[in-house]
Formats: structure tokens, sequence, C-alpha cells
């Protein structure tokens, strides 16, 4: 063990990049990685900022201003990368400023010295390009996040060298970046012989990524690419941008951050299993597949947490739901879920893998996500435990309720009721779609009339809530909001009020409904309803 130390002591302070055990100053790099995972991605603002990081985040970051050359860190790219997302928190014309001072040589003040820092450090990293990826700390996402704020402004023609101003082979690159396109390797071949190309050294990093970025991806859709391997791209990539590291690069308008960032972003993403209690699984992990890109709206927020945590994105009160109701469960139970606003279908991937002989529906309307809960469902080999439908759920007369007018959805995704699709009784059903839950209840009357023995609810205001709750005090539920019990006997504006207050106190909006009474369910007559309901081609 001795030996072992002293070898790692020996080795430069760089070579700790992944920083799985360090907790120099009194800090959890491990866990403040997990925050910064998560954000990433983000044009976050002062003020943004602050809301989006953890405190904790928040003290190391301020703490560390006019510290930037720590010595007696054993996380420098934790650091490195606490360094760059303080800059992308910076307003524009003070990160412009502060740019221009320092591409002048002018120091003159704390953020002239944290650019000034951050941009050389990144060059005297003794870690490869390939290595930083790996470690998953995002500096390349934060640095893509300073050049795009910088690019946005008015900088002028000579502040970026005439062979990298790029022309129709950048445009196609940066629209490839900004629509998660990839393009054929025969474009990438015929770029890297261009003049162009050749002339600016970034075009050329770009490039390489490009190509690395498609073999990944390549991997993942299970496809052989008889091509040099991603490693080799990358270093390829890093010895031509390290031809030119003068600051000016860092507005580069070849999208090299953006694309390296996304080298890292895995669109499959293996998750470890949370066991239910009583239960045991039936694998202690599964596949699912994620936004290949980091955040910038919802479903990258949620993808960034799955890829940082190999959790799934399924909420503690599903789950807990789920174990109360197994708890109660025969031996050889088979629970019978429904989730509206199933997303990419973490829950019900999760169900499939805990519970033995668990069978699911999940309703989506989302394109994409729904394209991705599908993927995930035939990769685990789930097709006899879970159905998808591609839908939007309401109540049988939800079409001409207002909420739903003018949405560019209904054109192209049918319409259901649950009551269409499911004829038995359910253990669970969860409900996520960012409004309208009380439709979707509504539009299961039948279903629980039969029982429903737990109710999962997320809502986006406490109206919506009050609405789920009166629906639910009619079928004898213990409720609570996040946690805090609903009390039963108020009606009216008094409930309303109750629901308010709640939701300000927790900071949360999510129901978890369990029912008092038990029902037993008929063996199988619901899935073959959906069974019949599925020949609708317009669902799938």
């Amino acid at each position: 063990m001795a030996v072992g130390a002293a070898v790692a002591l020996a080795r430069p302070l760089e070579d700790w990049w992944i920083c799985d055990h360090a907790t120099s100053g009194g800090l959890d790099w491990p866990k403040l990685k997990l925050q910064m995972q998560s954000i990433a991605g983000w044009d976050p603002g002062v003020y943004g900022l602050k809301t989006q990081a953890h405190t904790e985040l928040m003290m190391v970051l301020y703490a560390r201003v006019d510290r930037w050359h720590r010595k007696d860190s054993d996380c420098p790219l934790g650091e490195l990368s606490f360094r760059w997302l303080l800059l992308a928190s910076q307003e524009q014309k003070n990160l412009l400023g502060s740019f221009k001072r320092v591409n002048s040589g002018k120091i003159e003040n704390w953020l002239d010295s944290l650019l000034d820092a951050a941009w050389s450090d990144v060059w005297k990293l003794a870690a490869q390009w390939h290595e930083v990826l790996a470690s998953g700390w995002p500096i390349f996402a934060l640095m893509g996040l300073c050049s795009k704020k910088l690019r946005s402004l008015s900088l002028g023609d000579s502040e970026v060298s005439e062979t990298c101003r790029g022309g129709e082979q950048l445009q196609r690159f940066s629209l490839a970046l900004e629509e998660d396109g990839m393009l054929p390797a025969a474009a990438l071949e015929k770029a890297l012989e261009s003049a162009a190309v050749q002339a600016c050294a970034y075009a050329r990093a770009t490039v390489y990524v490009f190509a690395a970025d498609m073999v990944r991806r390549g991997r993942e859709e299970g496809l052989l690419l008889d091509l040099e391997s991603g490693t080799e791209m990358l270093s390829k990539a890093q010895v031509a941008a390290h031809s030119s590291r003068a600051l000016v690069e860092v507005i580069n308008p070849w999208p090299l951050w953006k694309a390296l960032d996304r080298f890292s972003c895995a669109g499959l993403v293996n998750v470890s299993v949370q066991q239910v209690p009583n239960f045991l699984p039936v694998r202690n992990w599964f596949w699912i597949f994620v936004s290949p890109t980091r955040a910038n709206h919802q479903d990258q927020v949620i993808s960034n947490s799955v890829r940082a945590k190999q959790l799934p994105y399924c909420s503690r009160e599903f789950r807990n739901s789920l174990a109360q109701v197994a708890s109660q469960a025969p031996s050889h139970w088979q629970p019978r879920i429904v989730e509206v606003g199933a997303h990419f279908g973490d829950c019900m991937l999760w169900a499939a893998a805990a519970i033995p002989g668990v069978r699911c529906l999940g309703i989506e309307a989302d394109l994409g996500r729904w394209q991705r809960f599908q993927r995930s469902v035939v990769a685990n080999n789930f097709q006899d435990n879970i159905q998808a439908i591609r839908a939007l759920a309401g109540s049988s007369e939800y079409k001409d309720h207002t909420e739903f007018e003018g949405s560019q959805l209904l054109s192209f995704v049918p319409g259901l009721a649950l009551d269409d699709v499911w004829s038995e009784p359910l253990d669970v059903l969860k409900i996520h779609i960012n409004g309208g839950e009380h439709l979707v209840l509504k539009g299961a009357r039948r279903i629980f009339e039969l029982g429903v023995k737990a109710v999962v609810v997320s809502c986006k205001n406490h109206t919506e809530m009050f609405r789920v709750v009166h629906f639910l005090l009619k079928y004898d539920y213990d409720m609570q909001i996040s946690g805090e019990a609903v009390n039963a006997s108020l009606r009216g504006n008094g409930l309303l009020r109750h629901i308010e207050e709640i939701i300000q106190e927790t900071g949360r909006k999510h129901l978890q409904a369990m029912q008092r009474k038990t029902v037993t369910a008929p063996d199988r007559s619901g899935w073959v309803v959906f069974e019949k309901f599925q020949l609708n081609s317009n669902m799938l």
C-alpha cells in the first residue's frame, strides 16, 4: 500500500483527472462533478447559475475567485471546470470586455485573470482529450458556452483569422451540431481534403472530432465501422488545435468545443436497477436511450442526469408507490402499470427490470421521446412486458377543451382516453404531462370504478393539483403532496388554499395517492383490449 501511495504522489497532479476519490479542502469532488454534469449545457447567467447550481457548488466557485492556480488540489479538472462555469455565468458585455483586454495583453481585474488562467491551463493539462472526456468533467461544454456568448456579439471580422471564417463547409458542420445530426464518412473525407479546412487548424480538429463521434455512435447502434478508433482521431484533433493556442481562438467560428462535448454525451446509457423490497430483480441493470446532446431544454437536462448518475429518471413517488403496493401483494404478483407522459420510458423500463412479469403501458406524445422509448424496449428485450403508444391522452371530450386549442401536435398525434385502451384494474397509474392531468383522470373513470391501487401525478401548478385531488376524493384515497398529507375533509377554496400552502412549503408538485380498498383484477381482459387497440396504425 505504501509503495502504491508513493508512486501515485510522484505523478503530476494533472494525471488525477477522474477525481473519484478526491476530497481536498473538505470538498466532495465526485458529488460536485455530478452536479456540474447535470447543469452543463445551459447558458446560466449570473442569476441563473444561482438557481440552477446547488448551494454547495456556488460556495466552491466563489470561494476560489482569487486562487485560480491552486497547487494543493487533487482534482485539477474539477478546478478548471469551476473556472469555466464561472466564466459562462458572466454577462456578455463583461465577458466581451475581458476577452478584448486579455487578447491585447492587459489584465485589469479578477475576470481578466480568470479568463487568462482558464484558457492557458486548458493547454497545460497533462492529459489527452479522450481522457478529459472520459473523466466526466464537462469542461468542453462550458468552454463552448463561453465561445457562443462571445461570438454572438459583434466582434468584427478582424478578430477571426481569414483562413478560419469557413463558408459553406463551416455552415454544414454547425448545422449538423445544431440539429444533432451526423455527416457521412465520405463528406468528412472530402472536408479534410478541401483547402479551406486544411488552412485552418480548428477546422481540421473539428472534422476529426466529428469522425470520432461517428465511430462512437456507430458502436452505440451496434454497427461495425472499418475506421480508425475514436481515440486516434481525437488525438489528431488535439494535435491540430494545439498548433494554434492564442486566446483569439476561443471565438473561432468552427464549433470545436461543442463537437468535443457532444462526443462525451452517450445516447445509450447502462443504468442500475433500484430493487423493490421483497422482490429479486429480473436483472440489475438495463439500457436506456437518451438525448445524445447537452442540456438546452428539459429532455436534455434529464438526459444529463441519467448519464451522470447512471440511474433512471423515475420519481421517488412512483418507486415508493410500487414498493408499497408490492408489500401487500401475494407471491407471483404481476403488477399492471400505466404511465401517461412516459418520456424516455425510465419508469416502465425500471419496473420491467425490477419485478418479474410486470405489464406496462406507456403513452408519450413527443415523437423523439417515444422513438427512444421504443428503442429501449427492444434493446432490453422487454417487448412482452411493455407496450408504448404515441398519443395525447385526455378525457373522451378533450379535443373540445380550450387547453388543447391550437396545439400543433393535434394534427399529427391521435388522442385517446385511457378507458379506450385499458379495461382492468391497475396497480399504479402515473401521470406527468405538464398540464391537463385532470383530463387524463376523467378519461379513466371506468378504470377507477374497477380499481387503481396507487396514483402518482406531477402537476405544473396548484390549481391543476386541486383538480386532480378533487377527482381522487371521489374514490377513497389517502393522498400526500410531496410527503405532506392532504386534508381530505376540506372542500372548495379551503382545499385549494391547503394545496397551495403545501406546494409553497415543499417546493414540489408531486402527488402520491393510495387506495384504501383492495380490488381483485381479472386475468387478461385489459391487455387484450390494448392489443386490439394497438392495431390502429396512427398510434404506432
